[in-house]
């Protein structure tokens, strides 16, 4: 551990994705190694793990170390052990990932295939809205055609989305002329100032498709699956239960996380959506299903949809998180506050959330 994975993603053979792995934590000790296990099914080890303990009581921290993890002790509270966590970081690019979740085998050879599949959009052969990783080959620097056959029918190497799934991408993706000003627009756009766009080719964010449960009721799980997938792919709206991973120079220039107590996430991919649309990459993480069992599935729903539409009307999240827990207690029947991870809404399991007007 202490170094960063190295797996050729690029169309320069010379620029290795450098891929650090950032794990905020509060009491998670019987979920985290899980976690840190998932991690390390990586394709080029060793791989950089930063394990953010907010101040855990239940020996997180020591499980985090058992597992190679370099332990950073932050001030409690996502979006500030976020932060903690990337500034501390030495790749190029920094993936969060859930103290309760797990990300597919190989993740990082599929994440290097999906960015250089970006890259090849971007130089001409039609920008794609999200990117399909290859077969898990050694060859990811190939051009794309080279590595997936077309689909009968087709003549590129992806499947290209339908007309109105387009319209709804664009409609959803605005432009930097759209996004209006900003000190950190030139530091990121470089590439796409030089060729006319209005949008950086480069890619600078991006995150998996989805996630999957072990919620128990077939059914549920089968709508969150793939609400998500539908939110992500539409609205270009992932959220940090999907993995989200962003270069680290995008997140220096645009400030990181807000140090909000609950949807920093949220903020953060509005904030990197005004200058790129994300990179999909068509694989799911693995996320537990608690917060959903703990409440039910329609009862934390519908309290994640007020979450988002209070936050949309201005409501400052200090005070959405305080109307959160009190709402998950009275929902849950309990007289304590509920666990660390599910101590914030769940607000994946909205197809289409209500829209930020925070900035």
């Amino acid at each position: 551990m202490g170094q960063t994975s190295s797996v050729s993603c690029g169309v320069d053979d010379s620029a290795p994705l450098k891929l650090s792995v950032i794990v905020p934590a509060l009491n998670e000790s019987t979920s985290i190694a899980s976690a840190l296990q998932s991690v390390l099914s990586a394709a080029v080890p060793p791989l950089e793990v930063i394990t953010v303990d907010g101040g855990s009581n239940d020996g997180t921290a020591d499980v985090a170390r058992r597992h190679g993890s370099k332990v950073v002790v932050s001030e409690r509270g996502r979006g500030k052990q976020l932060n903690a966590g990337w500034r501390a970081a030495k790749g190029d690019w920094c993936l969060f990932l859930h103290a309760d979740s797990q990300l597919p085998p190989r993740y990082d050879e599929q994440i290097a295939a999906a960015l250089q599949r970006r890259r090849w959009d971007g130089k001409g052969q039609g920008r794609r809205h999200w990117a399909t990783p290859a077969a898990h080959t050694p060859g990811v620097q190939q051009p794309p055609d080279a590595q997936r056959e077309p689909r009968a029918g087709q003549t590129g190497h992806l499947t290209p989305l339908p007309v109105g799934m387009q319209e709804a991408a664009e409609v959803n993706a605005p432009s930097t002329a759209r996004a209006g000003p900003g000190r950190w627009a030139s530091r990121l756009d470089r590439s796409a100032e030089a060729s006319g766009s209005g949008r950086s080719c480069e890619p600078t964010w991006g995150a998996f498709a989805s996630f999957d449960t072990d919620l128990r009721n077939p059914l549920w799980r089968a709508v969150l699956t793939r609400g998500v997938e539908l939110r992500t792919r539409l609205l270009h709206r992932p959220y940090g239960d999907q993995a989200i991973f962003v270069r680290r120079d995008a997140l220096e220039a645009c400030g990181g996380f807000r140090d909000w107590p609950l949807l920093e996430d949220l903020d953060l991919v509005t904030r990197l959506g005004r200058k790129s649309a994300p990179v999909i990459v068509d694989a799911r993480v693995f996320t537990s299903g608690r917060r959903w069992e703990t409440v039910g599935f329609v009862r934390n729903t519908l309290i994640n949809q007020a979450i988002l539409v209070a936050f949309a009307a201005g409501v400052p999240p200090q005070t959405l998180a305080e109307w959160y827990r009190s709402a998950r207690r009275a929902a849950a029947g309990a007289g304590s506050a509920p666990g660390p991870s599910s101590d914030r809404p769940s607000h994946a399991a909205a197809a289409q959330p209500a829209r930020s007007s925070a900035s």
